[in-house]
């Protein structure tokens, strides 16, 4: 059985990848595991204490079937870990990646979002928290979740969005999105 692994940093947006993880593991019958900085606890923002499954050292990509990051403050902060090397990686081995809210920032600090079309919770987040940021001109503002070569990305206040996204990159409710999306809205 493939895996989703999910890279929870502290306080982290627990409603934003919560209906793209449930419908991955239940229809898509993927197994779905917590992935966290380190071996400790991870608290939402909702204050939900979730205990991971491996710590982010131990990740082996070639056991993944995709890589979700929702967003955190934590991504914002100054003195958050470097994650181009993995990112980067992740891609050349043709891994999927889906970010969403402030997580968003991670590929754009990877000049991963350089060449294709992406949106997020803003572009000034992205300037803001990403200086290296060169993808103004495939910044979407008007959608809020976008598939594009491999990555997924969305607003933190797309969760729905976000979700048919991640559907549409790993081939999940092929004809039936719209009409789930719609039992949501």
């Amino acid at each position: 059985m493939k895996t989703v692994h999910v890279l929870l940093a502290p306080h982290y947006a627990d409603w934003e990848a919560a209906l793209a993880l449930c419908e991955l593991r239940r229809l898509g019958g993927f197994r779905i595991a917590a992935v966290s900085l380190d071996a400790a606890p991870v608290n939402s923002l909702a204050g939900l204490s979730l205990k991971p499954d491996i710590e982010l050292g131990r990740l082996n990509l070639l056991h993944s079937a995709l890589l979700v990051i929702p967003g955190s403050e934590y991504w914002l902060r100054q003195e958050r870990p470097d994650l181009t090397r993995l990112l980067r990686q992740a891609i050349s081995a043709g891994l999927p990646l889906a970010a969403s809210g402030s997580a968003v920032t991670l590929l754009a600090r990877a000049a991963l979002l350089d060449d294709k079309r992406h949106t997020g919770n803003s572009l000034e987040e992205l300037w803001r928290y990403a200086p290296e940021y060169k993808g103004e001109s495939f910044f979407c503002k008007t959608e809020r979740a976008i598939s594009a070569a491999n990555v997924v990305t969305a607003s933190g206040f797309a969760p729905v969005d976000f979700a048919v996204a991640v559907f549409g990159q790993m081939g999940i409710l092929e004809g039936g999105r719209e009409a789930w999306r719609l039992n949501f809205q």
